[in-house]
């Protein structure tokens, strides 16, 4: 008994602990962070504790925040995980090379994203919004197994938000093109504002491949501006005829401001650009904004911030978002990211991290600006000291500013912003940034590297522009496919024809020409229908091919079915049957109507439903797209219903007409052929078997048992005189011998062709 009271007590310390431990758990929220480019080994334990303490200090701002203890994370890249869209770019042989640093980064985010460990993940727009596009990257897609980031993020829209704790930021974060179309965000900070921070050659991070799309991006827009929406000419600068020069001169500049070697600049990373800096072996360093409180400190305020060429510079925002498998309430998850993205978080981000809020900086009056300074001790602030700065204080412009260098204020309110996601939108066929992404990055070190723009060249006319007709026409094994489909067309149309002008002869009325030609031609656009997938152009030529191809599909089964029906209806009418309701015109105007229902039907259901259009992308040397729509559509459960109701009525019917077709059939074999010759042949019938000795099938059996023995006895008989006769003949040759005749099983049929011989001689010596 004292056994089993140990155990008992044992198992409820286990259970209890476990229960401790989860409720612990619970009380932690899950953070995933960018890593940033500049940090020490003990950055993302300072910045744990700076942000929890924060919060335990000001509980009466975070009501629901302060319930919890905040974990900061980094996603943790594994070098031996498997690539699959790199395998499949190596097994098609593309002609292009992926950043597998990125590939890698993107399949982490992916793999926290599908589980529960986050609760909250930091993206920047570079990411959140990189996947938006007219048309999909199937090959993307399938081997990250994800259709769109959003999938994974909870819809903010969904909740019901309190305006007065959104209304302090900037409204481009709340009426952008993208945010508009979903809402799973709330606005966390600017990130991004590319600054040069001078003593009095540059230091900059190419090896990093988000800092080197930057770079080019903002080279390209001081040279030739920022491009609008209306002025497609401007892309034809990255792969048309005089795209060398803007390669050529970017590679220039690239040197002129490092002046070093390309190769040893492109192995910087970003941490080592800004050790050349701090360490006063390179005199500028180039960085973002949030950079600068590290660095102020590291020079004790020794340093001058200047803007890029022409105040042209990259900026990107960052947002909270929520997983949507995170197993916490979404109720208090809203409420902590309201509270994460506040206007007193901010603030406190921005004084200890260098972050950008997302307040509307630009309309802030100049002369405020003029006297707004940050001390060069604000990062070493005590926590108590960091504790005053409370909301008391947050109304007050000046004191809202005042937290932000003035140089990077002033800096910031001229900034020309690039969004990057758009700079290489061309049109709506052009690829979204995650695709750009992927491959830029590797395409700009080879041109920098090898001196040599012939894969950038490739990978901007892959990337801004669709190449069916020279997919097409230089692809053999298409090409020799189109014959084929001409050739086949071209023989079912001739057949189509010929039936037509020969619809009146008495073989071909049978099977009904007009019928006929409808299915020949419903083959024949069958056959050409995938040919039409290049002249789909958007969503409604996307979906209008799926109705029409279903519509084709009908003029071949529609007609079968009226054959079918003629048939049955024939068969079970035969003795009333009304021709002219089954004529082939009659049948016409049915199918018909039949037709227009189904188009009708089909496009109004296919309303409801999804349809996109994909592409390979940069897998292929050209980009060529293709129309889908999800399986699990109403339009496909329709299609689908109606195609099992077609070929259950020919299973049926089919079976019905076999049926009728193998007793017809075997009645022709056993007797209808007979007759047709007898019909074909009426004097021969007459002359040949006309006599008084009309013969029977019974004289060929024999009809009783007397007969029987008979047969035996005679048999006998015949058979001891064919022997005596055959010794008597042992003279004659083999080939005289007559099997049949002296066969004594043959006696009967022997004795009625005897009978038949002699009525045939009667009445051949009869007078005429």
């Amino acid at each position: 008994m004292k056994y089993y009271i140990n155990i008992t007590i044992f198992l409820i310390i286990i259970l209890y602990s476990i229960k401790v431990n989860t409720v612990e758990e619970d009380k932690t929220i899950h953070i995933l962070m960018n890593r940033p480019g500049i940090e020490d080994s003990l950055y993302l334990e300072s910045y744990n504790k700076l942000m929890n303490d924060y919060v335990s200090r000001q509980k009466n701002d975070y009501p629901t925040l302060s319930k919890y203890k905040l974990e900061f994370s980094y996603c943790i890249l594994n070098s031996n995980d498997k690539l699959p869209l790199l395998e499949m770019y190596q097994l098609q042989k593309s002609p292009f090379s992926l950043d597998i640093e990125y590939a890698r980064y993107l399949k982490c985010i992916v793999n926290e994203l599908n589980n529960s460990k986050f609760d909250m993940i930091i993206m920047n727009d570079q990411l959140l919004y990189s996947d938006i596009s007219y048309i999909q990257n199937y090959i993307i897609e399938s081997t990250y197994d994800f259709l769109n980031i959003e999938q994974f993020l909870i819809d903010f829209n969904n909740f019901k938000v309190d305006e007065k704790k959104i209304q302090h930021h900037a409204s481009q974060f709340f009426h952008s093109d993208y945010i508009e179309n979903i809402g799973l965000i709330a606005p966390r900070a600017m990130l991004n504002d590319d600054l040069s921070f001078n003593y009095t050659e540059m230091s900059i991070g190419l090896s990093d491949s988000e800092t080197l799309i930057d770079h080019f991006v903002e080279y390209v827009g001081s040279k030739y501006g920022i491009p609008t929406e209306k002025d497609s000419t401007y892309f034809d600068k990255f792969f048309k005829s005089n795209s060398n020069d803007l390669y050529d001169s970017f590679r220039r500049h690239v040197l002129s401001e490092t002046g070093g070697n390309i190769n040893k600049i492109l192995d910087t990373s970003v941490e080592n650009a800004y050790q050349s800096f701090i360490n006063r072996e390179k005199n500028i360093f180039k960085g973002k904004a949030s950079y600068y409180p590290i660095i102020n400190h590291e020079t004790n305020g020794n340093i001058m911030v200047t803007p890029l060429s022409k105040d042209i510079s990259v900026l990107t925002g960052k947002y909270i978002t929520i997983n949507k498998a995170s197993t916490k309430m979404m109720d208090d998850l809203i409420l902590i990211a309201l509270e994460l993205t506040s206007k007193e978080m901010q603030l406190f981000r921005a004084r200890e991290f260098g972050s950008l809020p997302t307040f509307d900086i630009a309309n802030i009056n100049s002369k405020n600006s003029q006297s707004l300074q940050v001390s060069n001790q604000s990062i070493n602030k005590d926590n108590n000291e960091n504790g005053n700065h409370s909301s008391n204080n947050i109304n007050n412009n000046n004191n809202i500013y005042s937290m932000i260098s003035s140089e990077i204020f002033d800096i910031y309110k001229a900034l020309k912003p690039i969004d990057i996601k758009k700079f290489f939108y061309k049109d709506k066929f052009s690829a979204n940034y995650m695709e750009i992404r992927f491959v830029l990055p590797e395409a700009l070190k080879v041109c920098l590297r090898e001196n040599n723009n012939d894969m950038i060249i490739s990978v901007f006319s892959n990337l801004l522009e669709i190449k069916e007709s020279t997919f097409y026409s230089d692809n053999p094994v298409l090409l020799l496919s189109i014959f084929i489909v001409i050739l086949a067309v071209a023989l079912l149309l001739f057949t189509a024809v010929k039936i037509y002008t020969l619809r009146k002869h008495p073989i071909l009325i049978p099977i009904s020409p007009r019928l006929t030609n409808l299915i020949i031609i419903g083959i024949s656009l069958n056959i050409l229908f995938p040919c039409f997938n290049v002249i789909i152009k958007n969503y409604f030529h996307c979906r209008m091919y799926l109705v029409l191809k279903f519509l084709i599909s009908n003029l071949i089964f529609l007609p079968i079915l009226a054959m079918t029906f003629r048939t049955f209806y024939i068969f079970n009418n035969s003795s009333v049957v009304n021709g002219k309701k089954l004529n082939d015109k009659r049948l016409l105007i049915f199918i018909g109507i039949v037709l227009i229902g189904l188009f009708l039907t089909a496009f109004i259901i296919s309303l409801d439903d999804k349809f996109y259009l994909r592409t390979t992308g940069t897998l292929l040397k050209d980009r060529i797209f293709w129309c889908y729509y999800d399986n699990s559509n109403h339009y496909n459960i329709f299609t689908s219903i109606y195609y099992v109701l077609i070929v259950t009525f020919l299973v049926f019917f089919g079976a019905f007409a076999l049926y009728i077709v193998g007793s017809l059939c075997s009645v022709y074999i056993l007797v209808g052929s007979k007759l047709t010759y007898i019909r074909k042949h009426p004097n021969e019938n007459e002359n040949t078997f006309s006599n008084k000795n009309n013969l029977n099938i019974s004289d060929f059996i024999p009809s009783n048992i007397k007969e029987l023995k008979n047969k035996d006895f005679l048999s006998k008989r015949e058979t001891k005189k064919s022997k005596s006769d055959n010794h008597e003949k042992s003279s004659s040759t083999e080939d005289e011998y007559d099997h049949i005749t002296n066969d004594p099983n043959n006696y009967f049929f022997n004795k009625t062709l005897e009978n038949l011989s002699r009525n045939v001689n009667d009445n051949s010596i009869s007078p005429s």
